[in-house]
């Protein structure tokens, strides 16, 4: 009897959690919905079944993350206004889909559906984005979409702003064309062609969406390919990348002229809305609270404080475009450091799984897949504080789940070169 409550637990959470993938694509609230009943099945399996979530192969990985939300709990205690502080951090609750996603890819079974959740997600999407680029519609809302520089409208698909959408599409397009092309094989297997021309479209809309970092992180993680997944990435990816520029350059010259423009902007240091600007003034507000920062939810007063009355309401920053610079401005230098460290666990750890020889063709390249984009989400956050954004978030936990999903049965890879546990 338990292990058919098991097995419907399991069926009905699998399509709860691919629900949380494809919604993911465009809508948060489906999305998070989706994963707040995932979630609640999951623990319904894990009293059912005795089942730990928190395998011991992962365990430096939950102890990362545990430690860079626990000093977000620190930093909202230093701060007088700690209520607001913990309700700003509820978003760590992303987090509870990693041992999720590990429990579902880790099976054999199920692990493509969820995969091609994503690759309709992002093909329907990318339709609906190509139409908004030439139309400006936007559904459900009554106003179109931004003016491109050329002709026609930038990309933000049902996100709030165009740089969300580009930061999304940028690295889940990375993944899927690590997929697809990761290994030989590819006109003989529908899944991949279909994953292949997801990342295409996925590709092209980002350029739509006329944003710099998406753009920059996209071609640079296209570039270093090759070094990560497979040489054979590297000789794709460059002609793609090629490709899709020269189109662009001669369809939309306006994209490459406006990206001048901008960068021109961002490098002047006395222009209120410039990166230079924004980090300066970041960095006096780290320099003032290097310890537990001003707390979550209290950057844009200590922003406001640092800049002169007169600099107008659209440059009064939330964030510090950065995400190193804004975790040590509101959780203090020690907070940065944590998350910083908790990317690099989870890097070293999906290179290890990448080049285990005890996993399969599909286990290794998700594992490559997911460091790639990983390193994507890293070269954005550059310019961006991308980790506030919860789409772009809630995608990389699941990219996280794909690329540490080895299966129990195949053990475990160490964070040393052919170490099993």
């Amino acid at each position: 009897m338990p292990s058919n409550i098991s097995e419907r637990l399991q069926t009905i959470l699998s399509v709860t959690f691919a629900i949380f993938v494809f919604g993911s694509t465009f809508s948060i609230a489906l999305a998070q919905s989706a994963l707040g009943l995932s979630l609640a099945l999951f623990l319904a399996i894990i009293i059912v079944d005795k089942y730990n979530p928190f395998e011991r192969r992962l365990a430096l990985v939950y102890a990362a993350i545990l430690a860079y939300v626990t000093w977000l709990w620190v930093a909202s205690i230093s701060n007088e206004n700690t209520i607001e502080s913990f309700n700003a951090t509820r978003e760590e609750w992303l987090f509870l889909a990693i041992p999720v996603g590990v429990y579902l890819l880790g099976r054999t079974g199920p692990r493509k559906l969820f995969i091609r959740a994503l690759t309709a997600g992002v093909i329907l999407v990318s339709l609906y984005g190509l139409v908004q680029h030439f139309t400006g519609i936007v559904l459900l809302k009554d106003h179109l979409a931004v003016k491109a520089p050329d002709f026609g409208y930038s990309v933000s698909g049902q996100f709030s702003h165009r740089l969300t959408f580009g930061n999304y599409f940028g690295m889940v397009s990375v993944f899927l064309f690590s997929m697809a092309i990761g290994v030989k094989g590819l006109r003989k297997d529908r899944d991949r062609l279909f994953m292949f021309l997801a990342a295409m479209m996925g590709i092209v809309v980002t350029l739509l969406s006329y944003s710099r970092g998406p753009i920059i992180s996209l071609a640079g993680a296209l570039l270093i390919s090759g070094f990560i997944v497979s040489r054979r990435m590297f000789r794709v990816g460059l002609p793609v990348l090629g490709a899709i520029v020269v189109s662009l350059f001669v369809l939309q010259p306006g994209l490459f002229g406006d990206f001048e423009g901008r960068i021109n902007r961002d490098l002047n240091e006395e222009y209120s809305g410039s990166r230079i600007y924004i980090w300066k003034t970041s960095a006096r507000i780290i320099g003032d609270n290097p310890w537990t920062g001003v707390g979550p939810a209290n950057f844009k007063q200590a922003y406001l404080a640092k800049i002169p009355a007169d600099i107008p309401p659209v440059r009064h920053h939330s964030h510090a475009h950065n995400d190193l610079l804004n975790f040590a401005a509101t959780s203090g230098i020690p907070g940065s450091a944590f998350w910083l460290a908790l990317f690099f666990v989870v890097g070293i750890k999906l290179f290890w799984m990448g080049r285990s020889p005890a996993g399969t063709d599909f286990q290794t390249l998700m594992s490559r897949s997911a460091l790639l984009a990983t390193l994507f989400f890293l070269a954005a956050s550059m310019t961006e504080a991308v980790f506030a954004d919860e789409e772009v978030r809630q995608a990389l936990m699941f990219i996280w789940a794909a690329g540490l999903a080895i299966p129990p049965s195949i053990g475990t890879v160490g964070l040393t070169k052919g170490k099993n546990t």
